[in-house]
């Protein structure tokens, strides 16, 4: 009894030996090796977020960043000529990887293969050789944002088996949609603002109408002729007393003349001389308002 336990714990050991032996020739016949030279194809169908709806419009940028090689049935990458000298590495591809490369590409403006992106929403890039791809959209949709750089193999190990017509499907963010704002210490300087434009020239100011001419002043009135003065009277002679002797009583008791105060003083003419001063001041006044009017016409004539 002893005896068959042993044997039958010797038969399971020997088998599980055996087992560890052969499973890496099984699990290696189990994942078929690619052909590579075999070409295969991408097709990118763009789909808004979270739907099945596609997105047709923009283009999209398709560059080899890898070629497949083969050594003792492992398949891997190497950086093709354009990208050797990024200083990155295939063997352990991280998530931004995709963007370096992208960045890279940019920089050395490398050429790629651009599609314009159908009305189905499909890119298609065909006869392509085994090798690691990378996709760039440049130019969105009009109303989504641009898909991030990303890359897909050809051929694809897809549940054990080589697939050499690789669909995608990347997911597009319409513009609505709030994108995560970005570090503001990795943030775009902002643009210089415009300069401003020059000033119109004034316009010229309209020439200054000639004034008028001034209105010839008018004639002054000739002064009017001064009267005439009139004739002095001529003085009565004086009375003559008795004997011609002028102051000699007349017998009355009073003195017939001579005296300056008495009643019968002979007119001499004086009464005349008020008349005549009255006509030389008349004819000097109107000498003076002569002049005056002359002198105020040759103001107005300078």
């Amino acid at each position: 009894m002893i005896l068959m336990k042993k044997n039958k714990l010797t038969m399971l050991a020997v088998g599980a030996l055996l087992l560890f032996c052969l499973w890496p020739q099984a699990a290696r016949a189990a994942i078929a090796v690619p052909d590579l030279s075999r070409a295969g194809s991408i097709s990118v169908t763009m789909l808004v977020s979270g739907t099945t709806q596609t997105v047709p419009g923009g283009s999209l940028t398709l560059y080899q960043v890898g070629r497949a090689q083969e050594a003792d049935g492992n398949f891997s990458f190497a950086l093709t000529d354009a990208f050797k000298d990024s200083s990155e590495t295939l063997t352990a591809p991280d998530g931004a990887l995709a963007g370096r490369l992208a960045a890279y590409a940019k920089a050395q403006t490398i050429s790629g293969d651009e599609q314009q992106i159908g009305r189905d929403g499909q890119a298609t890039f065909s006869d392509l050789p085994a090798g690691l791809y990378l996709l760039v959209q440049e130019r969105a949709a009009s109303g989504y944002y641009a898909v991030s750089p990303f890359l897909v193999s050809v051929p694809l190990l897809l549940e054990g088996k080589y697939v050499y017509d690789v669909d995608a499907a990347p997911k597009m963010e319409q513009l609505s949609t709030k994108p995560t704002p970005p570090d503001p210490d990795d943030g775009d300087d902002p643009d210089p603002p415009d300069d401003p434009d020059d000033p119109d020239d004034p316009d010229d100011p309209d020439d200054p109408d000639d004034p008028d001419d001034p209105d010839d002043p008018d004639d002054p009135d000739d002064p009017d002729d001064p009267d005439d003065p009139d004739d002095p009277n001529d003085p009565d002679d004086p009375s003559d007393g008795e004997d011609g002797d002028p102051g000699k009583s007349d017998g009355s008791g009073e003195k017939s003349g001579g005296l300056p105060g008495a009643s019968d003083t002979p007119n001499t003419g004086d009464t005349a001389l008020p008349g005549l001063w009255l006509a030389l001041l008349l004819a000097a006044a109107a000498g003076l308002l002569w002049l005056a009017l002359g002198r105020r016409q040759r103001d107005k004539e300078r």
